[in-house]
């Protein structure tokens, strides 16, 4: 369910940050924005319910973490 999500989601954002504090190959910090949410029988009438509802959650994901910070992307 989604308190196991939440748990792989904690683990891998721990890894994410160990792999960047030891990077000593690239300039920049790697990021990953993520989603995921269970399959919920009584409010998905289709699959595509079910991504939608975990793209919303990779964006709000990638809002967070672009908060508060120099956005480079929006100097394309």
């Amino acid at each position: 369910g989604a308190e196991e999500i939440d748990s792989y989601f904690k683990s891998f954002d721990e890894e994410l940050k160990s792999f960047n504090e030891h990077n000593g190959r690239y300039e920049h910090d790697l990021a990953v924005s993520k989603g995921g949410v269970p399959y919920a029988a009584d409010a998905d009438k289709a699959y595509k319910d079910v991504f939608k509802r975990a793209d919303d959650m990779m964006y709000r994901d990638k809002e967070r973490y672009y908060s508060g910070r120099n956005d480079r992307r929006k100097g394309r």
